[in-house]
């Protein structure tokens, strides 16, 4: 949520000893669609700017897409639009993952394909009947795209696992 932005000034205080790193997932830049998968969170406009503002704050930010949908979201074109703007809000990555659905969530959204995008219900209902996951090769099509974007915008495949710019010489001190 964008909310995480209330704890800025936190965050950065903590990072300057511990690593911190945030990551907003968005799961589309179209705002129309957005509404139809998480009608009550945050609009992607709003992650992104939260995503600058913990940037300029000093703390390590970036985006994941997700979930990635099969001929929903999942397009070389919405991939590329959310990586431009997750770089032009200054995140540090870019990332994602494609669909899974177990129970009782894949009810839940087989119910919403069915109702928003009946020419796919079926296509849904048959694969996630079978198995939870989408095939490895969409995967692997999926994190393709990502690796595209990220090279076009210039964007780490995920989090560093340390301080981006490292900690002050500091000595550490004993327990006992």
């Amino acid at each position: 949520s964008d909310l995480v932005t209330r704890d800025a000034a936190l965050l950065a205080e903590t990072a300057r000893r511990n690593v911190v790193q945030v990551s907003l997932t968005i799961t589309t830049i179209e705002r129309k669609l957005a509404r139809q998968l998480e009608p009550r969170a945050p609009r992607p406009d709003l992650r992104l700017r939260a995503v600058r503002t913990l940037i300029e704050a000093g703390i390590a930010a970036g985006v994941t897409m997700s979930p990635v949908m099969p001929l929903i979201n999942d397009s070389d074109g919405a991939i590329l639009l959310l990586a431009q703007a997750a770089a032009e809000a200054g995140a540090k990555w870019f990332g994602g993952h494609a669909l899974f659905l177990r129970s009782p969530s894949r009810e839940i959204f087989l119910d919403f394909v069915r109702q928003s995008y009946p020419r796919l219900a079926g296509k849904y209902q048959t694969h996630f009947s079978r198995s939870s996951y989408l095939p490895s090769s969409y995967e692997e099509t999926i994190q393709q795209r990502f690796q595209r974007a990220r090279e076009r915008f210039g964007l780490a495949a995920r989090s560093a696992t340390r301080p981006l710019d490292g900690w002050p010489e500091e000595k550490q001190g004993r327990l006992f």
